[in-house]
């Protein structure tokens, strides 16, 4: 273990689960899956950073030692010791800290309106080839120089600063964040610099959002708190829809281009010119489609007519920051793009499987007007031969 891990496993906000296989005689090794049989998970309600796990709430690791003999890897009634000793010291530290009630958030110094200016500027005379290899070199240092943050996508910088390797979806999520700051007042990150490497990944320079996304918090907010971070949600998803679509698709992504989404893991449908070729697509999976297109709740797909408007697409409460109990800003924009109205909402609830009390938030900024299209997305993806991804 690192330092940063091997201190808080010791306050107990995280714990190692050992499969019982490997420690038996019985020749189960199959089934131990792509994990090895280790787990470590981090212990809820949070009250550590989710970015000591590179952002997941669980990792799989296989542990080493250097010496079987002398160092042999823990048993696993003393990791299931562990975690019912220490789970007591972790309620007790995250007790201390919701007395304590909302901390001001340290913010050293940005760069500002002018300072972005001028390093967009500078930035943009260098060629692409310069820029991958600084940035990589920089990835790479932070790696190396700071724990806390190997292995981890996104970078912080000094000046208020990012660095973000992104995936295939770079492009799509620079082209985003450039609309929402022209556009909108809502804080999002401003858009510094991007360079593409490949087809499948790239690097986005920005500024970053200082604060608690909402889902290691959740559990420190009060009910009038939760209420309002929904009807400010529900202000900027208002200002952010009146983005303009100038691609020549109806249905597009932020670049003009196919369709980013988690939710399509390993393609990038569209662009698309209608709200049913839209439909199409999210339903071409579904078990009888043609008998189900017909029939609510997958009907109303069809038969109702759409607005189309940007979308952020992936409002997981891990994307929604706030400060002191409010909504402060939203980040990961990589998956935004022209959609229909109601694509929004259904997104969010998705990786919740539509919980009403995980997604009470989503549901005081939309109020029950897209219900009937949860309800049609939730019988794609439970009569889909496979779930894609969240």
């Amino acid at each position: 273990m690192g330092p940063s891990i091997r201190k808080v496993f010791r306050h107990g906000h995280i714990y190692i689960v050992k499969s019982p296989y490997l420690e038996g005689t019985n020749g189960i090794a199959s089934n131990l899956g792509d994990d090895g049989g280790w787990r470590v998970e981090l212990q809820t309600p949070g009250a550590v950073s989710l970015e000591l796990l590179d952002g997941h709430s669980s990792f799989y690791k296989t542990p080493s030692t250097a010496d079987p003999e002398s160092h042999p890897l823990p048993a696993e009634f003393l990791l299931n010791a562990h975690y019912r000793l220490f789970i007591n010291l972790h309620m007790y530290l995250v007790e201390l800290g919701v007395k304590k009630g909302w901390q001001p958030i340290k913010q050293g110094w940005t760069i500002g309106r002018v300072g972005r200016f001028l390093l967009r500027n500078f930035l943009s005379i260098l060629p692409s080839s310069f820029r991958i290899t600084l940035y990589n070199f920089i990835d790479q240092q932070i790696d190396y120089r700071d724990p806390t943050q190997a292995g981890s996508l996104v970078k912080l910088l000094p000046l208020g600063l990012c660095l973000k390797r992104g995936r295939a979806n770079t492009e799509n999520e620079a082209s985003a964040l450039q609309l929402v700051e022209n556009h909108c007042s809502i804080n999002a990150p401003k858009l510094i610099d991007h360079v593409i490497i490949d087809e499948f990944s790239g690097f986005i320079l920005m500024t970053r959002i200082d604060g608690y996304p909402l889902n290691q918090v959740m559990y420190r907010t009060t009910y009038e708190e939760r209420e309002q971070i929904g009807k400010d949600l529900a202000k900027w998803i208002d200002e952010f829809r009146q983005i303009p679509n100038k691609s020549k698709y109806l249905i597009a992504g932020a670049s003009g281009g196919p369709i980013c989404d988690h939710l399509y893991e390993g393609r990038t449908p569209g662009p698309f010119n209608s709200t049913a070729e839209f439909a199409d697509d999210i339903t071409q999976f579904v078990f009888n489609l043609e008998q189900h297109k017909s029939q609510q709740p997958i009907a109303k797909l069809y038969k109702k007519q759409y607005n189309v408007c940007f979308t952020h697409s992936d409002l997981h409460m891990s994307n929604i920051i706030v400060q002191d109990g409010r909504l402060f800003g939203l980040i990961d924009w990589e998956n935004a793009g022209f959609k229909p109205e109601y694509w929004e909402f259904v997104r969010a609830l998705w990786p919740y499987a539509g919980d009403k009390r995980s997604t009470a938030i989503y549901r005081t900024a939309f109020g029950d007007t897209y219900e009937d299209e949860w309800e049609a997305e939730a019988f794609i993806l439970n009569n889909s031969p496979f779930i894609v991804g969240g």
